[in-house]
């Protein structure tokens, strides 16, 4: 809060007039960001690849809130760290096939997180390797297809 304070140019006790706490500043920061991610479950025009390209358009788009959002996440003092796991609420909520908890945890740790990690480090990977924005774009689809499609090919399958 201070740092925020510091940047905005405001005593700290403004901010605090504003929000109670440093998880009712996050929630307010991040209110729009988790709505269109929900707007984005909700609509059913695009699958597959296309769903998650257009879910890596949002996190691009919404970059400073996707940083902000990891990074409070892992931060092991207070609630705050906890927000990150409204993105799988939302999604839970908008998918049925996903009523168990295993679900939850692939899509978390095997397309949620990878997505968010790849908007946040792309640029920076690309001028460290001296690749090209488009290279690391296609590798980073062939192993989202080799990983979290896998799982979802499995599970139909399995439904099978």
């Amino acid at each position: 809060m201070d740092e925020i304070a510091a940047v905005a140019g405001v005593p700290k006790s403004l901010i605090y007039y504003h929000f109670e706490n440093k998880e009712d500043l996050l929630n307010h920061i991040l209110v729009d960001f988790f709505n269109e991610y929900g707007r984005i479950l909700q609509d059913r025009t695009d699958v597959g690849v296309d769903k998650i390209s257009r879910y890596i358009r949002f996190l691009e788009a919404n970059k400073e809130k996707t940083r902000i959002l990891l990074s409070e996440s892992l931060k092991p003092a207070g609630n705050y760290h906890t927000a990150i796991f409204k993105a799988i609420e939302i999604l839970i909520s908008n998918d049925p096939d996903l009523s168990e908890h295993p679900h939850w945890v692939t899509e978390f740790f095997t397309s949620m997180l990878p997505a968010a990690l790849f908007v946040c480090y792309s640029e920076a990977w690309c001028q460290y390797f001296d690749v090209h924005p488009e290279t690391l774009a296609n590798d980073f689809s062939n192993a989202y297809k080799l990983t979290h499609g896998a799982y979802h090919a499995h599970i139909k399958k399995e439904s099978l």
